[in-house]
């Protein structure tokens, strides 16, 4: 009998984020990620762009502009909670 393990990985507000594309582009020409805009898609439309930042980094509101925008955020260190 075969086991299939399934990693999933979730981004609260992403439903698209370009996983396979920049994979492909890291190992055939070398070009590392940084950080990668989700979006958010509701009857084929585009409701909500996202920060998805390199770990340990987070996607952190910059206090201006719209929140559904990916360019009202930025990747820093996420903050201490202990």
């Amino acid at each position: 009998m075969r086991s299939t393990s399934v990693l999933v990985l979730v981004i609260v507000g992403a439903t698209i984020i370009p996983w396979f594309e920049t994979l492909v582009a890291w190992v055939e020409r070398g070009e590392a990620p940084g950080e990668l805009i989700g979006e958010r898609v509701e009857d084929g439309e585009v409701v909500r762009t996202r920060r998805v930042c390199a770990y340990p980094e987070m996607a952190v509101y910059d206090g201006s502009g719209p929140e559904g925008s990916a360019e009202s955020f930025v990747c820093a260190a996420a903050p201490d909670v202990r």
